[in-house]
């Protein structure tokens, strides 16, 4: 072998280093490309988007059967002409009240709302109200979701600390989130980062790729149990709810 040259197996040597560092190479970008996509934040939602689907959400107050005690306060969505649908928590024992649910629509404009429909079990209530012209949100369908994989990007909007964090004439979002899995048990969607507030309970749940409902904000877990972790009802549990109520469906 001449003086100076490299031997063929140092030459093989130093092309499978070469050839193992490339593809170790390839292999951490595609995983840092993966993990990114997995726990990526989620984009935020346009003001446009606000904009548009709070006109079917309204603020809901409801005087409290003892006037000792304060009004229950939360938000609502339009599911069909005159119809809103909430949460039961905060309807509560009101269907023993003569006194009236005062609903706010997205231009501040009060009116008022009659008790139709109560789930305990299910946290959902039904009221109809005297204001028309209000629009329905668009409905997904929430079982599509139940066994979903990887990110789900969802939002909420809502009146949350009314005074606060929202004005009564103006539901602002509360967070944007993701699905973290389904209780069957409950039939209750697990959420991520919602950040429920006093005030949310009874606001859409939204997809945020295709701004359409996927449940009815419920409750927050407690801060022992875990940081901004939620319940939602399930969009499909309130159309079977609204059927048994109203004798209608949805779609």
């Amino acid at each position: 072998m001449p003086h100076g040259e490299i031997p063929f197996r140092a030459k093989f040597a130093l092309f499978m280093l070469f050839f193992l560092g490339f593809a170790l190479n390839v292999l951490i970008f595609a995983d840092l490309q993966w993990w990114h996509y997995v726990f990526k934040a989620p984009s935020a939602v346009s003001p446009e988007t606000v904009e548009q689907l709070r006109q079917g959400i309204v603020h809901i107050q409801v005087p409290n059967c003892d006037s000792a005690q304060p009004s229950a306060s939360g938000t609502g969505f339009v599911i069909k002409s005159n119809y809103v649908i909430t949460t039961a928590q905060i309807i509560k024992d009101h269907q023993t009240c003569d006194s009236a649910i005062t609903v706010t629509n997205f231009k501040g404009a009060p009116s008022t709302a009659e008790f139709v429909g109560y789930s305990e079990s299910d946290d959902l209530a039904l009221l109809r109200v005297s204001e028309t012209g209000l629009p329905s949100l668009p409905l997904g369908a929430s079982s599509t979701y139940e066994n979903v994989q990887g990110v789900v990007p969802i939002f909420t909007i809502g009146y949350p600390l009314t005074g606060i964090a929202s004005q009564q004439d103006q539901a602002s979002i509360s967070g944007v989130g993701s699905i973290s899995q389904f209780d069957r048990a409950k039939n209750r969607f697990v959420t991520s980062g919602l950040n429920i507030n006093p005030g949310n309970s009874g606001g859409p749940v939204f997809l945020q790729d295709q701004q359409r409902v996927l449940g009815v904000a419920s409750t927050k877990l407690d801060v022992t149990v875990g940081e901004e972790i939620g319940w939602a009802v399930p969009i499909d549990t309130v159309k079977k709810f609204f059927r048994e109520s109203v004798g209608q469906n949805l779609e």
